[in-house]
């Protein structure tokens, strides 16, 4: 064979390497590209609640994101109790999340918070309902800083949905007893700071706040100039007007109560870690 054309069959063979070189490097990086995406990371504030939390979850989760490197994930829904999400924290709490903030004003009208006998609790009963799930919140979560947020002043009684100024009094109280059984990892906050009167009193309007837009007397005329509406009709809620979602018109009271939840989380986060 001639020189010419052993030269043409070695650059021809060259050639062909080169191209299932480079296929294989096409495949070699699709390869990589199909590998699984990997979860994301677990939340550093987990949030459980009731229909006070589902109005004030848009605030609530701005002021956890305004903090460099922290997140976080709410399980909220009206009518619930803790009860309702034991299995969502057992699954949660594989991940350790640092900090778990419960925030409930005392419902007990689902499945799991009704006696045996399928009746609602009342009484003597029903506190001691609440103990008990703010206990297995506390076995659940063994190495994260809980954060209990006790409910808001109510009114003298809300026959409609079973809350009441006793019912707001005597919780604050059982998770003030539960809490002192944990004292390095549990702390309650009154849900009430910026919302209630004096002694864990109901109130409808409040003194607005230097960074709130102060518009009572512009949505409810009665209202004095320079307070704004915190309650809602109903004397339970947390939006200007009646909801239990999230609210359509401008609500002080939601920024009010998402402001405790998200102070007391951003506090304890920065505490150090649990084993």
């Amino acid at each position: 064979m001639a020189a010419g054309a052993r030269g043409i069959q070695v650059g021809a063979r060259s050639c062909r390497r080169v191209r299932i070189a480079a296929v294989l490097l096409v495949l070699g990086g699709l390869a990589a590209g199909c590998q699984p995406v990997p979860p994301p990371p677990p939340p550093s504030v987990a949030v459980f609640g009731d229909s006070l939390t589902v109005e004030s979850q848009v605030e609530l989760e701005a002021a956890i994101r305004a903090v460099r490197g922290l997140t976080t994930v709410v399980h909220a829904y009206p009518t619930t109790s803790p009860c309702d999400y034991f299995s969502r924290m057992r699954d949660l709490a594989a991940s350790k999340p640092p900090v778990v903030v419960v925030a409930f004003a005392g419902n007990s009208w689902t499945s799991c918070a009704r006696a045996a006998d399928g009746s609602v609790r009342t009484g003597f009963s029903y506190l001691e309902w609440y103990r008990t799930q703010m206990r297995t919140v506390a076995s659940i979560f063994p190495t994260s800083r809980i954060v209990l947020i006790s409910p808001p002043g109510m009114a003298p009684m809300q026959g409609n949905v079973g809350l009441s100024s006793w019912s707001s009094v005597e919780l604050d109280r059982i998770y003030r007893q539960v809490a002192a059984e944990h004292p390095t990892r549990m702390t309650v906050v009154d849900g009430g700071r910026y919302l209630d009167d004096p002694g864990r009193t109901w109130a409808r309007t409040q003194p607005c706040l230097p960074h709130e837009q102060c518009v009572g007397n512009t949505q409810d005329p009665t209202v004095p100039v320079g307070r704004n509406i915190v309650r809602s009709p109903d004397m339970v809620h947390l939006c200007s007007e009646r909801s239990w979602a999230a609210c359509s018109v401008y609500s002080p009271g939601t920024g009010r109560y998402a402001t405790v939840m998200a102070d007391e989380a951003l506090r304890v986060s920065g505490l150090p870690k649990l084993a």
